[in-house]
């Protein structure tokens, strides 16, 4: 990672990432994760140009976020790991499940953690999840940055 002093320099036998977690209460070390890698986003499809109530648009919202992250529960990830957004009732689900999320992956990243821990991106939250083959590793850590970087003149 650019920035900071050669003592803070070490050799990591694995894939770093500049990634975060989505929320500061969600675990940030974990021994032996399974890790589920999800290739969309997690959120409610609304459809445009069409006059809706409120309210009962909401309720879809609401019931169809907690089918599809009851969906990932069951599968018995302790990481999602999401390409795209991730709606912030999700996140709170997630969150209450205690389930460590990290989102906005690259694509890049996504394939090099799927061929790390030999897991299987989803194409889809949507549809059934089933029996994913989730990613395993020994050891997941996740350290803030501290400090400005450093930059030539």
């Amino acid at each position: 990672m650019p920035g900071g002093r050669r003592e803070d320099c070490r050799i990591v036998n694995g894939a770093v990432s500049t990634k975060n977690t989505a929320h500061r209460d969600m675990r940030q070390k974990r021994k032996s994760p399974k890790i589920l890698l999800i290739g969309s986003s997690i959120d409610y499809q609304r459809f445009e140009n069409r006059f809706l109530s409120l309210e009962p648009l909401v309720m879809q919202e609401r019931d169809y976020l907690k089918n599809t992250i009851n969906r990932i529960v069951s599968a018995g990830p302790d990481i999602v790991l999401v390409e795209k957004t991730v709606a912030r009732l999700a996140q709170e689900l997630l969150l209450d499940a205690g389930l460590t999320l990290v989102l906005n992956v690259k694509g890049s990243v996504m394939e090099r953690i799927a061929r790390l821990t030999q897991g299987v991106i989803e194409s889809s939250a949507d549809s059934p999840i089933g029996k994913p083959q989730l990613g395993l590793c020994h050891n997941r850590s996740e350290e803030r940055r501290v400090g400005k970087e450093c930059r030539s003149r």
